[in-house]
């Protein structure tokens, strides 16, 4: 594991997190949670077999993509607790589901120990400065035989996500780019081989260990793409480097080139790892 430190290259707005913006989040919900985390999240829901009168947290639950199926799941008996760092984010979940929100982070979770009976955490370990700790902070507020589930990306990217990229990269360097996602998602890269999935579960004391891999077919508008891609973290880090005049001279090439490429609808799938371990009873 190497260790990450936030890179000079970009102001210190970009390197701090992009979700504690309303209008993030509102475009995140609309957009990213609906093409791309919403199928992954009821996967791992169900791949957790949460059933009625469960305790469950998702710890970085976002707007709710694996929210809101442990809910539907855990019925009128159990209850789901959505922890994330976003006051923003959560204030939009609230909106669209009963379970209880809490600000918080991982490690540092404030809950009692053998609090829950399933634990879940859908693409957040990237996220983690050290995903051990945060796995073991997760693993302690789990009961004794409770399930930990997970989510990440594997390796490989959409043409349209290529195209944007090629873009972006004649406003700022493809090494400055690269070095700011880094900083605020440290493991993306390590975490899309499931044998690092594996490993950092197997470490944190897990049994049981299973790996699964889905391929989620994505049909989005050039327009609603280009949008999530602004929103995005890349999106984001791009246009806080970026002058006025520049953020639109780069927004009419990205709408010209998409415009020309995809016409109107843009088609791709992604791949995700899922990764699932029971806590051992003492």
């Amino acid at each position: 594991r190497q260790s990450m430190s936030p890179s000079s290259d970009f102001p210190i707005s970009a390197r701090q997190s992009p979700y504690r913006s309303a209008g993030f989040a509102a475009t995140y919900d609309r957009l990213a949670v609906a093409h791309q985390f919403a199928g992954p999240g009821r996967d791992l829901v169900m791949m957790l077999d949460i059933s009625a009168s469960c305790r469950v947290l998702d710890v970085g639950a976002g707007t709710g993509a694996a929210t809101i199926p442990a809910v539907e799941a855990v019925g009128s008996a159990g209850f789901v607790v959505a922890l994330d760092p976003s006051l923003e984010m959560l204030a939009v979940l609230h909106t669209k589901c009963t379970a209880g929100v809490v600000a918080g982070e991982v490690p540092g979770l404030p809950f009692a120990d053998s609090a829950f009976d399933a634990v879940l955490t859908n693409f957040v370990l990237s996220h983690t400065r050290d995903y051990a700790l945060a796995l073991a902070d997760m693993v302690r507020v789990l009961r004794p035989n409770g399930q930990l589930g997970v989510t990440a990306w594997a390796p490989g990217g959409s043409v349209a996500s290529q195209v944007w990229r090629s873009i972006a990269t004649k406003f700022v360097s493809e090494e400055m780019l690269a070095q700011g996602f880094r900083d605020l998602l440290p493991w993306d890269e390590w975490f899309s081989d499931p044998t690092h999935l594996q490993q950092a579960l197997a470490e944190a004391e897990l049994q049981n260990i299973q790996i699964a891999q889905r391929a989620y077919r994505i049909s989005i508008s050039a327009s609603d793409f280009l949008a999530m891609k602004e929103a995005s973290v890349e999106g984001r880090l791009l246009l806080e480097s970026l002058s006025w005049g520049e953020r639109n001279q780069l927004k009419r090439q990205m709408i010209d080139s998409f415009l020309r490429r995809f016409k109107d609808r843009i088609e791709y799938t992604r791949e995700v790892h899922f990764a699932l371990g029971t806590k051992s009873a003492p």
